[in-house]
């Protein structure tokens, strides 16, 4: 069993062959229950409602997972499909498609914002905006998409791509109205 603690956030990790989920799941659940109790007597408390959990396998083997819910303090917590780690979504398959898709759309959004706004905005400044709320998204934890099929990449770079048109449709605009 291996684990993560953040300043609000515990993530615990267990593998597992599919013929040992359910004692993963056991060990899983004693774990957070040894956990809470460490908390409690710290004066501390888990909140069951913010207890997500995943199972992972490739797609070849989606089909071998449980997908029984696991019960714990008294709440019973269903499997989910994608779960968020430090801003990143992850999803059973560890494919990163849906952290792909809300970050294109979110970049996408900030790029709309930011155009409303471009023409009272000098070069720089513009170009500290768009680093700021879109290419910095973009940058966060990128090596994580390492391996990422070219598809979603390009997804990627489209939003990069989108946001110098934007920069430099502003620079000219400035040029030309000198």
């Amino acid at each position: 069993m291996w684990s993560h603690f953040y300043a609000n956030d515990s993530q615990l990790y267990i593998s597992a062959t599919p013929f040992q989920a359910v004692n993963a799941g056991a060990q899983l659940v004693g774990c957070m229950e040894a956990m809470a109790q460490w908390m409690a007597s710290n004066r501390l408390k888990l909140n069951q409602v913010k207890t997500d959990f995943m199972r992972c396998a490739t797609h070849r083997r989606q089909h071998q997972l449980c997908t029984e819910a696991l019960s714990f303090s008294g709440a019973t917590i269903q499997p989910s499909s994608t779960v968020r780690d430090l801003g990143v979504i992850l999803d059973t398959e560890l494919s990163f498609g849906p952290h792909v898709n809300q970050l294109v759309s979110r970049c996408f959004h900030q790029l709309r914002r930011i155009k409303s706004a471009v023409r009272a905005l000098p070069t720089e400044a513009t170009k500290t905006v768009v680093n700021s709320f879109v290419v910095s998204r973009i940058d966060y934890c990128n090596s994580l998409l390492a391996s990422a099929p070219q598809y979603q990449l390009d997804c990627l770079q489209a939003v990069v791509n989108t946001a110098t048109r934007l920069i430099y449709a502003v620079a000219s605009l400035t040029e030309f109205s000198i």
